[in-house]
């Protein structure tokens, strides 16, 4: 598995947060999404073995482990490392992008899963039903796979995003999928008050999804 980096810290986002959590940021990622923070990621990373990736775990004793990227689903080999951490007794998150198949993953992980907007790759929303997803990347068959113990997050750099996400959670009826949506903001960019608004306005079933580790620790590239 080829690895950026391996940290301890706090979950900074899902229902998660707050949680001391050793995080895997794997290598590599085929998408470009205009307000990425985590570019660094985009590298050949360093080939570990499931059992050195281990090692470094074990290392903190921390229960929570997140496997992030870069799009952690490109370790063609993700799966069995999962079934190998809950087989220890590991919770075991993984953070996608949503556009490839999250199916793959053993039961007992909790997918948290983007669905991005077309905003994010720089292009224009249309909420015909038809279409909703004709401008992104997202891949689609994932709502079928969702259940209540997986979160969906929505990053949103611009307020104008927020009818096309209406649609795409009434289109799919997806508070009824999930355990939990989050919309979440580009740290510094959005404005909290009526993003707020929005939600309470529209009895939007989500959450208004912050990224702590920002808030702790600044809007640090790595390690945090």
């Amino acid at each position: 598995m080829n690895v950026i980096e391996i940290f301890h810290s706090i979950q900074g986002e899902s229902t998660l947060a707050g949680i001391p959590t050793t995080f895997v940021r794997f290598a590599r990622c085929n998408l470009r999404c205009v307000w990425c923070d985590t570019p660094y990621s985009f590298g050949a990373g360093t080939p570990m073995s499931h059992g050195d990736i281990m090692a470094e775990i074990k290392k903190a004793g921390l229960q929570h482990i997140c496997l992030t990227g870069g799009e952690p689903l490109l370790q063609t080999d993700l799966p069995e490392f999962c079934t190998k951490l809950l087989a220890e007794g590991y919770v075991v998150s993984v953070e996608t992008g949503g556009h490839m198949d999250i199916s793959i993953l053993p039961d007992g992980v909790k997918r948290i899963c983007d669905i991005k907007t077309p905003g994010a790759f720089g292009r224009p929303s249309t909420i015909e039903e038809s279409q909703l997803f004709g401008n992104t990347e997202f891949h689609e068959e994932n709502i079928n796979h969702f259940s209540v113990a997986d979160e969906v997050k929505f990053v949103v750099a611009s307020l104008d995003e927020l009818p096309w996400i209406q649609a795409v959670m009434d289109s799919y009826s997806l508070a009824e999928r999930v355990g939990a949506i989050h919309i979440s903001p580009v740290h510094g960019v959005v404005d909290l008050e009526a993003l707020a608004r929005f939600l309470v306005d529209e009895q939007l079933p989500a959450r208004l999804h912050l990224q702590m580790h920002k808030f702790v620790f600044g809007d640090t590239a790595t390690g945090v």
